[in-house]
């Protein structure tokens, strides 16, 4: 008898919340010339990434110390 594999369930998290930004057509066309540049494949990626990161660091940034 074969045993069955067990699946471990994907640890990535379904996005089902939505925001929408607007940008202007010099900040778009950064975004695009940077993506055309660099390869990316995905811009929602990209400022997801860069708006995460940025909020990360000011959370760290503001974490309260002793000294």
């Amino acid at each position: 008898m074969r045993k069955k594999k067990t699946t471990i369930p994907d640890k990535k998290e379904k996005r089902n919340n939505r925001i929408t930004i607007s940008f202007s057509d010099r900040e778009l066309d950064a975004i695009n010339s940077y993506c055309k540049k660099y390869r990316t494949s995905s811009r929602s990626r990209l400022i997801r990434e860069a708006a995460l990161r940025h909020v990360m660091q000011n959370f760290l940034n503001d974490y309260p110390t002793l000294f």
